[in-house]
């Protein structure tokens, strides 16, 4: 009988020790992101054009670990918890999966380390920023989170800003939002599918971000001859998506246009030329220009805007269903 109460006792704390290992590892995702399927259809840019990638700041409210994703009110075959956690913080998924998918479209992207983007740095960039970078990129983490119930509902936000190295101007800033819910099967969800969804789904994110922020680097990316007083060794000048850049001691023209519409994620257009979706920051020329904000199943919205030198100027829409 001893001997049955010791065999039993030690069989009783193995399998505790072996649910507790297995548990604590359960909690930790590894996401792979696959650039290939970040690329849109039709995307065209091939460019050396180089970027400094600031880690997006991870914003989230409500999180109590930069490394959480999930939380769980379902069964999961092999994940004993109630939440998941990444084996790295949030914001350094998204920010090296948006420098392996610039990279993978041909430009030159290397992530800034041992900072995090703020806001401020979009008037002075850091001397941490190498001088030969074109581009800077950096962004906020406003929601990334899966729920894992009898739906699984996945909600990514992401606020994302691209500067000019030279001058600190910003040349576009968009918020990209996937929403999603799915239902897992009979089979239910494993560590695996959740990895995968994940996965998939900040795909879309960063595809999204291609396609808005495509009219800026195609801009950066046209060849422009060298102005005819430079001598013949000297590097041609790259043209900027939106107001030329300002010469040495040359008085600013610039103003900028801040458009905000309810619902957001409108399509935005400036004289019929498509700039990214709502709300969005553009700096332009001083002018009048015809501004268009599309979204489906709302009526058009058309108005003209007079940008002038140094003055914000704020245009905030409320979209109307169509009939």
């Amino acid at each position: 009988m001893i001997g049955y109460l010791r065999r039993f006792t030690f069989l009783l704390i193995s399998q505790t020790i072996f649910f507790i290992i297995i548990g604590c590892a359960g909690k930790e995702l590894t996401i792979t992101y696959d650039p290939k399927g970040g690329v849109p259809e039709g995307y065209t840019i091939k460019s050396p054009l180089k970027v400094a990638i600031i880690p997006y700041d991870d914003k989230r409210i409500g999180i109590d670990s930069k490394k959480k994703v999930a939380d769980i009110s379902a069964v999961v075959v092999d994940v004993y918890s109630s939440e998941l956690l990444l084996k790295e913080d949030v914001s350094a998924l998204v920010t090296k999966a948006l420098r392996d998918q610039l990279n993978h479209i041909g430009l030159k992207a290397e992530v800034v380390s041992g900072i995090t983007f703020d806001r401020s740095m979009l008037k002075t960039p850091l001397p941490a920023i190498p001088t030969d970078v074109d581009i800077i990129i950096g962004g906020e983490i406003k929601r990334f989170h899966l729920s894992v119930a009898n739906r699984d509902k996945i909600e990514i936000e992401l606020t994302t800003f691209i500067t000019n190295r030279r001058d600190g101007r910003l040349l576009w800033s968009g918020t990209t939002i996937e929403e999603g819910d799915r239902f897992a099967g009979t089979t239910g969800n494993t560590r695996g599918s959740i990895e995968r969804y994940i996965s998939s789904s900040l795909t879309t994110v960063i595809k999204k971000i291609l396609r808005e922020s495509e009219p800026v680097l195609t801009a950066l990316t046209k060849p422009q001859s060298p102005a005819p007083d430079l001598p013949p060794s000297a590097p041609p000048i790259k043209t900027a998506p939106l107001p030329p850049q300002k010469k040495e001691n040359e008085a600013t023209s610039n103003g900028t246009l801040i458009v905000t519409s309810k619902p957001p994620g409108a399509r935005f257009y400036i004289n019929d030329i498509y700039y990214g979706k709502t709300p969005i920051n553009i700096e332009l020329n001083e002018g009048i220009y015809s501004i268009t904000v599309r979204l489906k199943g709302f009526k058009e919205e058309k108005e003209k805007v007079a940008i002038r030198q140094g003055i914000s100027t704020e245009f905030d829409v409320v979209l109307e269903n169509e009939k």
